[in-house]
């Protein structure tokens, strides 16, 4: 090949690795970008119920797996009434307490409903009617998540004398097998005060 035949095929290289970076910046910029890209690159990792720590307040306590975050610097979380709790890929599971009694039922639904428009794609719904050793209401949503990945959301809540209970749990089926035994030990450790 001559010189001017590489120049073209460095030419046409460069162009392509330019567009693909240019392409990448521009899919970083936003929150969706970073969250789809984030999700591309991590791996989660087998939940360490080995090692598992105890989170207790005066509401509620749970066993968790020893490698996951609990999220204290989310500007929402509350020790008592609000936890998130991270894995170090992409699932996440949520605690929500309100005092009293609530229609479970319509809180669930409405944030059914929130799932299937913002985040879940192709939903398919199970009902669910209990969750660790509570009874209640509760959905179970498959589909694809962010547009991306196939997974679930499942959203139960309980309701008691003086207290209601809503969890949320996200996952990926790619890490469902990583995953499950740290949500189950939470499930089997959970209890209300």
């Amino acid at each position: 090949m001559n010189k001017y035949g590489w120049l073209a095929v460095g030419t046409a290289l460069g162009l392509m690795l330019g567009g693909f970076a240019g392409f990448i910046t521009g899919v970083a910029s936003t929150k969706f970008g970073q969250e789809m890209l984030e999700g591309m690159v991590s791996w989660e990792q087998r939940a360490n119920v080995k090692d598992a720590k105890t989170y207790t307040s005066k509401t509620l306590t749970f066993r968790y797996p020893g490698n996951w975050k609990l999220e204290t610097q989310d500007p929402d979380f509350h020790a008592e009434y609000y936890i998130p709790l991270e894995t170090p890929g992409g699932a996440a599971v949520y605690f929500t307490l309100h005092n009293g009694k609530s229609d479970v039922k319509e809180y669930v639904e409405e944030h059914a409903n929130t799932y299937v428009q913002s985040l879940v794609t192709d939903p398919k719904r199970r009902r669910i009617r209990r969750w660790g050793s509570y009874e209640g209401y509760g959905v179970e949503i498959r589909g694809r998540i962010r547009h991306i990945n196939r997974g679930g959301v499942t959203i139960f809540s309980h309701s008691g004398e003086t207290r209601t209970l809503f969890v949320t749990e996200i996952y990926y089926d790619d890490d469902l097998a990583k995953v499950k035994p740290g949500f189950e030990l939470i499930r089997q450790t959970f209890q209300l005060k």
